[in-house]
């Protein structure tokens, strides 16, 4: 493993990897639509040039060749090979022809990384099942990783891989998803409920906690002096916000909030968004959640 170096697999317009840039790593980045490649290499053209960023034009897959992919025109994070994944909500898409790499072969060529961040619109699992060839042995393993989480499968691989301590983090607050709910989580979404209210008392309520909102906001998504933009990933290891969890503990978690989720008639036809964290290590019974002064007293 490669302490310094960082995987942004499903790099999308950069976010995420001018952040891991920021904090001194090295990133490989692994974009499949050829716009938004073109793009990242203008933004990161001096990155590049210093060896701290590799940009790989691939999408990834079960196998390898070429294969057809659906490009989201107006919200480009939808981007998939699945042409429902990418056009969701009706939005306008095109399709073109995509090399396709198995995730294994750019864990041979790179390295094992540090920290290992996948988001690719439903083929996530394929980096998943890539991971080490299937063999739990922790040397050749990233420490952290994380994924879109879409199904118990992604659960159960990692947790066979070796990996013992999970969190689920909101993707829209950038907060801990837990059963009882993480209180700081709670209280954001119950002061955006009442600034989005139309009734008139909850909306007198919400514009009185409006402030503390915008505080919360800033506070969830500020590490030092820099500020997580809308549809990034967020922080990682050892600076997320929540408890680390045992593998069950998590699955239910996900499970009850995305029944939750489901159950109110305003996300009808979505999906609740999260990411799957897992970590190399033991939860210790002791262990305090993150220094962050919001997450949990």
């Amino acid at each position: 493993m490669d302490s310094q170096l960082i995987y942004d697999v499903g790099m999308n317009n950069g976010d995420d990897t001018a952040y891991y840039l920021w904090r001194g790593f090295r990133v490989i980045a692994v974009e499949a639509n050829p716009v938004l490649v073109e793009l990242a290499r203008q933004r990161f053209a001096a990155e590049i040039a210093q060896g701290r960023l590799t940009i790989c034009g691939v999408g990834i897959a079960a196998e390898e060749g070429e294969a057809e992919f659906w490009v989201s025109d107006e919200q480009t994070v939808w981007s998939s090979f699945s042409k429902d994944a990418a056009g969701r909500g009706d939005l306008p898409l095109h399709s073109i022809k995509i090399r396709c790499v198995r995730f294994g072969r750019l864990l041979a060529e790179h390295g094992v990384p540090l920290f290992l961040k996948i988001d690719i619109e439903g083929n996530d699992i394929h980096c998943l099942r890539d991971l080490n060839g299937g063999n739990a042995n922790s040397g050749d393993l990233p420490r952290w990783v994380s994924t879109e989480a879409t199904s118990l499968e992604q659960f159960l691989l990692l947790r066979d891989l070796g990996y013992d301590s999970f969190q689920l983090i909101d993707q829209r607050s950038l907060l801990p998803l837990e059963v009882p709910p993480h209180p700081v989580h709670e209280r954001y979404w119950r002061l955006k409920r009442l600034r989005e209210s139309r009734q008139w008392l909850p909306r007198i309520r919400g514009f009185l906690h409006r402030k503390e909102l915008r505080r919360l906001k800033r506070a969830v998504r500020t590490r030092g002096e820099w500020r997580f933009p809308p549809h990034c990933s967020g922080p990682f290891g050892d600076d997320l916000p929540g408890r680390w969890l045992p593998w069950e503990e998590a699955a239910y978690a996900w499970l009850h909030h995305r029944r939750v989720f489901h159950a109110d008639p305003a996300n009808a036809g979505l999906d609740l968004w999260c990411d799957l964290h897992a970590r190399l290590g033991d939860v210790s019974p002791k262990e305090a959640t993150s220094s962050d002064p919001h997450s949990r007293r």
